[in-house]
């Protein structure tokens, strides 16, 4: 089977990456996460900040990034992507994706999930991710879930055939499990029902991959689900209960192409982005998981360090690359599920 042999692949990058300590995802910020009070602002003027089906993700910031860097990276649902972004409520925020031939894969795919911080404020946040583009699926009970009309506008229809649309659901878990990433910005996030920091943190065999395949709330695109490259797909991001927040996007499962970004990196470092308090979750709390949190030195919008100032609770850091390597391979070995 050609999924069988992509987990080969990445279970061998995975290897060769143990050792490293740069960060595998190349940070994004929303422009509407970096106001104070997003609602606030006059709809026209939002409008231009949030991500949407008429704005989608990647804005013309994000292409100049790369164009500048002169760098080889792809928006194109491989290459990995971390986008710190705000739902304001009802909002549903959009990701455009264009699949092509990458060479960190054998085949083209998409991946993408969504992950709340691991803020007490947010223990009761699960937001989804649904793909729609030309295809995939057109099962009702998917179609159902979904808070817009893949078939009218502003959803952007094909050139040829019709829209259909895969659905990750994101069910309640007690207690939540919290996955630590302090290498770079002090960050945690609430991890989905199934998945656990070992899962991500310790490479096979030590744990069967079946140990960490019940997870549900990831996309993952390839032609088997009826992806068509070089079409462009849109991954949308909304709160089922409509309740204002911040989360971050994950798209992609490889770091081939990673360019460092210092500066995005200090906007969002120990939850500078968290619009209202971010207090520890529990008293129980992973290892690396900070122990204070700060809030925004400034509304100033825009680059620079945000002047964080934080202790950690416990030393030592998360293998990152290695985490998002194994996560790949996991979300690649899933079989697509039916909507009940």
């Amino acid at each position: 089977m050609r999924l069988k042999k992509a987990a080969v692949v990445l279970v061998a990058g995975s290897a060769m990456l143990l050792g490293s300590s740069a960060q595998a995802h190349i940070p994004f910020i929303e422009p509407e996460a970096r106001e104070d009070a997003p609602a606030s602002l006059p709809e026209n003027e939002r409008a231009e900040m949030d991500y949407s089906f008429a704005n989608p993700f990647p804005l013309a910031e994000d292409r100049d990034f790369r164009d500048m860097d002169m760098n080889t990276f792809a928006f194109d649902g491989i290459d990995s992507m971390a986008i710190n972004a705000y739902l304001v409520p009802g909002d549903v925020d959009v990701y455009e994706i264009v699949p092509v031939a990458n060479a960190a894969l054998p085949f083209p795919a998409i991946l993408a999930s969504v992950l709340p911080p691991a803020c007490a404020e947010l223990v009761d946040a699960y937001p989804v991710v649904a793909l729609i583009g030309p295809g995939l699926p057109r099962d009702p009970a998917v179609l159902d879930l979904l808070p817009f009309d893949i078939d009218a506008a502003p959803v952007p229809q094909p050139e040829s055939g019709m829209n259909g649309a895969l659905y990750a659901p994101n069910p309640a878990v007690d207690p939540r499990e919290i996955f630590v990433e302090d290498v770079v910005t002090g960050l945690s996030w609430f991890l989905p029902d199934g998945l656990t920091q070992a899962c991500l943190e310790v490479p096979p065999p030590d744990i069967p991959f079946n140990v960490c395949e019940s997870f549900e709330n990831t996309i993952v695109a390839t032609a088997q689900q009826g992806m068509i490259v070089g079409e462009a797909y849109y991954a949308a991001i909304w709160d089922p209960a409509g309740e204002a927040q911040d989360y971050t996007m994950n798209l992609g499962a490889t770091d081939a192409n990673y360019v460092d970004r210092p500066d995005i990196n200090a906007e969002i470092e120990c939850f500078n982005l968290i619009h209202g308090e971010c207090t520890p979750p529990s008293e129980d709390l992973p290892d690396g998981y900070f122990a204070e949190v700060c809030e925004k030195s400034t509304g100033e919008t825009g680059g620079g360090s945000s002047g964080c100032s934080v202790r950690s609770s416990h030393d030592g850091s998360a293998p990152v690359l290695a985490a998002i390597w194994l996560f790949g391979v996991l979300m690649l070995r899933r079989r697509p599920r039916r909507v009940c």
